[in-house]
């Protein structure tokens, strides 16, 4: 039950004992350190696998996927059955716009539309201009020049409007922030002026990042459930429901989400991979295949007594 750092702890007085013990020993050198240096890694692995949870203890997971809506999702639902509060980004954009009262508040709405349909990093947002963007006049949206934090480098990044949810609708978190002085430029430096979030370009990328955490964590009624999502969980969730969509390509996929293709070692991102939470849309296709099934991505449907025949119906009763 001891904590790595307890541990780490009696390794280095062990250490030192053996030290003092045989002092003459080449390990005991200090012109070899290497096998202490190598030895530790191992230890700590060791650590790692050996330890004992406590069961009275509940830890909630961090970063726990934040799908778009839970109520109508077929193949992204396990908190349902998981005896889990649901968590939505539906949830938290009700509730945001709910709390929607001056500028900061309206900003934080427009901060968490944006991000989310942008499939960003947390901190991702605070770089977006006015001046470097364009309406597309065949997609009817606006067009981001978006910058990529992790590879200094720069997408588009359409922006469209919600087809059934307006509180998730970036068209509409926009409005909310411009009718609270979202496009007033007198207070900031001329610096400032074009981005979209203008009070975001005092704060350093981490820090915005903690931002939305805080705004995610500030929105969900549940308390318990509060400390499982981070400003990690938008992109999870956003990034696993685009590799559950039939229709687009993993091409596709990462031309949103920013990542190279093979990045990280061919032929998937690995980088990307560790966005992708396990789905029952995602598991059951194999699932199906083992049970005999020929067309793996229909709803299957458990054997009923129907199977059996009508003949075997007295006895069935009985």
């Amino acid at each position: 039950y001891l904590e790595n750092s307890a541990k780490l702890t009696y390794y280095k007085s062990v250490k030192r004992v053996l030290i003092n013990k045989f002092p003459d020993n080449i390990f005991s050198t200090n012109a070899s350190n290497d096998w202490h240096a190598s030895k530790r890694i191992y230890f700590e692995k060791l650590c790692k696998r050996s330890k004992i949870q406590n069961e009275e203890e509940k830890v909630e997971r961090k970063s726990e996927p934040l799908y778009r809506d839970l109520s109508s999702s077929l193949t992204v639902e396990r908190a349902k059955y998981l005896e889990m509060d649901r968590v939505d980004a539906n949830m938290i954009a009700q509730s945001l716009v709910k709390n929607v009262k001056d500028y900061d508040s309206a900003s934080r709405l427009a901060e968490f539309s944006l991000n989310r349909v942008s499939v960003a990093r947390g901190g991702e947002h605070n770089t977006p201009r006015y001046d470097e963007g364009a309406w597309d006049s065949y997609f009817q949206a606006p067009d981001f020049d978006w910058n990529i934090i992790k590879q200094t480098e720069r997408q588009c990044m359409l922006v469209f409007c919600d087809l059934t949810l307006y509180r998730l609708c970036p068209f509409f978190s926009l409005a909310v922030f411009y009718l609270f002085d979202g496009l007033r430029r007198d207070k900031c430096t001329a610096l400032k002026a074009p981005y979209i979030f203008p009070h975001l370009r005092s704060m350093k990328n981490e820090s915005v990042a903690s931002r939305m955490t805080r705004t995610l964590r500030g929105n969900i009624e549940f308390p318990h459930r509060r400390e499982a999502f981070t400003s990690r969980s938008m992109r999870k969730g956003s990034m696993t429901e685009i590799r559950l969509h039939r229709d687009l390509s993993y091409e596709e996929e990462l031309a949103r989400s920013g990542h190279t293709i093979g990045g990280g070692g061919p032929p998937k991102n690995s980088n990307a991979e560790g966005y992708i939470a396990s789905t029952p849309g995602m598991n059951a296709p194999g699932g199906l295949a083992m049970a005999g099934y020929e067309n793996c991505h229909m709803q299957p449907q458990p054997m009923s007594f129907a199977c059996l025949g009508t003949e075997v119906r007295d006895a069935v009763q009985r």
